[in-house]
């Protein structure tokens, strides 16, 4: 059962194991109604874990996502305690204690939302039942792009470690949950099981720009081990959705909305001036999509920039189309863009097309080293580039177009005494993407259909040596179900091997890049998540 659902009055569902009659109450949000604020007792808080399950292997970095929940629970739910519980870097003993101690501390009801993606999906199904283990009556929740689009899958396969999933956005889902616990079929945009079946509330307001602007980028109390985000840089977040459909991308035909330009700029002045930030990741899926709204955040921040008595550098993921803009890129490097993630992904027309990238290939390339790339090196933005490797079907003639186009951008770079760095990711394939649709419906894997991601999981995650090379060389090298690599006839039959000739393939391709002049390519070994090698860095959470 999906989208919108009738409710009765009253329904009877199973709440850890107990049959309950509840009754409904009224629709969750209603935006004209003023917020209520209750004061209450100790005796009466109940308890919101959110945690960030281990990342061992993967890049570093703790979920700005858990800190916009926490600030929106907390302020909207004043019965609720919410604590933040980092597990990026712990090991099994570390975790054990770290849960243990967490729920001491807690009150009864106990809510925990681990937060996954599909490379960290293993590890929060051992976080999420080692809670279970510790506090039966707990009521563990599970969200991220995976869950959203697996919640029927995880539900039917791991219902006695996860009660509830949340489909897609989760700060209104979360603040119904513990609301209106135990009535669950009141609560939207979650799945839970009942009565042998998974049952799927009509799904979740998003947020408005308004309530956008509410978040906060710390979040007071609870212990921030993991670094704050990746490669040495605070992730940030100063937008949400993207309105293109990549077909490689679970974030698809979601129209933008943004943060206003005071508020960014008020989280800035945090971040920098309060909490002596100085590089700054803003993790936008398609920042510069609108360009308006881009110079005059460029302005503030220009502003800000001469405000403070310390400078800061930001980096941002964007498009190709966007950089043509002129006005654009000199706004942004007059306001301290140090950098531009170019999500071009591939270099032939072939492989453009089959990523959902343009409808128009040679165009887009055309753009990129006559445009785009000439202007980027000519500022003071550096100019880096997303590129995929490993995609089903690559032949020696696409590598051979692809290193062709990059020494060309490369003699551009050089020419202006820059290079510009290749960010390798492998391509892999993701729940709730086309590519992944399409996969299923082909029959590719098999007799798991669907459901491939749950034996791929745990099948991947005893891989060694072979997971780590994959980490140390690609963003998106883990979790998600590699075709490229993978021989295809067992993975029809539900078998998974990986095909040596077709790793080899991919590493030589690494190494032909590497020697093309004016390229660099970025290696993400020194910034993997490993077990005891975190400081503490409670910033966020103070």
């Amino acid at each position: 059962m999906s989208g919108r659902v009738r409710r009765p009055e009253r329904v009877e569902c199973s709440v850890h194991g107990q049959r309950r009659s509840v009754g409904l109450g009224p629709s969750l949000r209603s935006p004209q109604r003023p917020e209520t604020r209750v004061l209450v007792t100790r005796k009466q808080r109940k308890s919101l874990i959110l945690v960030h399950p281990p990342q061992q292997g993967l890049l570093e970095g703790f979920s700005a996502g858990l800190i916009a929940l926490a600030n929106f629970i907390q302020r909207r739910a004043e019965d609720v305690e919410v604590t933040l519980l980092d597990l990026g870097t712990a090991g099994p003993e570390a975790a054990t204690t770290a849960v243990r101690d967490a729920l001491r501390r807690a009150s009864e009801p106990v809510f925990v939302g681990i937060s996954a993606t599909t490379a960290s999906y293993f590890e929060a199904l051992r976080t999420a039942r080692l809670f279970k283990s510790l506090a039966p009556h707990a009521v563990v929740v599970l969200g991220g792009h995976h869950a959203s689009s697996q919640d029927d899958v995880i539900l039917e396969r791991h219902h006695g470690a996860i009660d509830v999933v949340v489909r897609g956005e989760g700060e209104y889902a979360l603040l119904g949950l513990v609301q209106r616990f135990p009535e669950f079929a009141a609560v939207p945009g979650i799945s839970f099981w009942r009565d042998g079946a998974v049952e799927r509330n009509s799904p979740a307001p998003l947020l408005d720009p308004m309530e956008l602007d509410g978040l906060g980028v710390t979040f007071r109390g609870g212990g921030i081990r993991s670094a704050p985000g990746k490669f040495d840089h605070i992730t940030y977040v100063s937008a949400r959705g993207c309105p293109l459909a990549c077909h490689f991308c679970a974030v698809a035909s979601e129209a933008v909305r943004s943060k206003s330009v005071p508020a960014v700029i008020a989280d800035l002045r945090h971040l920098v001036g309060d909490l002596d930030f100085t590089s700054i990741a803003i993790e936008d899926n398609f920042f510069a999509q609108n360009a308006a709204r881009t110079i005059a955040l460029c302005g503030a921040i220009g502003g800000l920039q001469r405000e403070l008595s310390s400078s800061f550098r930001w980096d941002c993921q964007t498009r190709v189309e966007s950089m043509v803009n002129a006005d654009v890129v000199r706004a942004m490097e007059r306001a301290g863009c140090e950098a531009v993630y170019l999500g071009v992904e591939a270099l032939t027309e072939e492989h453009l097309a089959y990523l959902g990238k343009t409808r128009n290939p040679s165009r887009y390339l055309k753009l990129l080293a006559d445009d785009v790339v000439p202007k980027l090196v000519r500022s003071d933005i550096d100019c880096y580039i997303n590129l995929q490797l490993g995609i089903p079907g690559e032949r020696p003639e696409h590598l051979d177009a692809t290193l062709r186009r990059l020494a060309r951008l490369g003699a551009i770079a050089l020419r202006s005494r820059k290079t510009i760095t290749v960010f390798p990711q492998l391509h892999v394939l993701y729940p709730g993407t086309h590519h992944f649709a399409t996969a299923v419906n082909a029959n590719r894997f098999g007799p798991n259909t669907s459901r491939v991601f749950e034996p791929f999981t745990e099948w991947e995650a005893a891989q060694e040596p072979v997971r780590t090379w994959l980490g140390e060389h690609f963003a998106h090298g883990t979790g998600g179900i590699p075709e490229g690599i993978l021989a295809p006839e067992p993975l029809r039959r539900g078998e998974f091997r990986v095909e040596p000739d077709a790793v080899l393939r991919v590493a030589n391709a690494l190494t032909a890049i590497e020697r093309v002049p004016g390229i660099s390519v970025f290696h993400y070994g020194a910034f993997l998540a490993s077990v005891g090698t975190a400081d503490a860095r409670s910033a966020l959470a103070g």
